[in-house]
């Protein structure tokens, strides 16, 4: 966790003055799947519970895992939120390099309730303005 918390910083520190506009996008990636990885070490520790046999875990054991851990400590639910908005940001880019509208409006309306629970309202006016006038 502590490692994971560091991290966070890190990122935190270059998102506020990147070299390189690329550089966010470059490590985004990175960041995620970190915190996936991490997210997979712990829940195996936890379903092993100090056994060394094979535990079988899937995609939604390790999203309820985070979830769960989320609801306890305060700093995850940061992070896991976090993670939202790259899981979306990613989206975006994808949408982008296709040329694929519908997974841009996808993204849009996954992305306006995130404005509005963070209180970015200029963006939240910006994106349904965006939805009423053109979709």
């Amino acid at each position: 966790m502590i490692l994971l918390l560091l991290a966070h910083i890190c990122l935190c520190l270059k998102v506020t003055n990147p070299g390189d506009p690329n550089q966010i996008n470059a490590e985004l990636v990175m960041y995620v799947l970190g915190i996936y990885t991490s997210a997979i070490r712990s829940l195996i520790e936890i379903k092993r519970d100090g056994t060394n046999h094979d535990v079988g875990i899937s995609a939604s054991d390790v999203v309820d895992h985070m979830i769960s851990r989320a609801k306890v400590y305060p700093t995850i639910f940061v992070i896991l939120i976090e993670i939202r908005y790259a899981e979306v940001i990613f989206m975006l880019h994808e949408a982008e390099q296709a040329g694929n509208v519908d997974l841009y409006l996808t993204a849009l309306k996954y992305l306006t309730p995130m404005f509005a629970s963070s209180h970015a309202t200029k963006y939240v006016a910006m994106s349904t303005d965006f939805l009423v006038e053109w979709y």
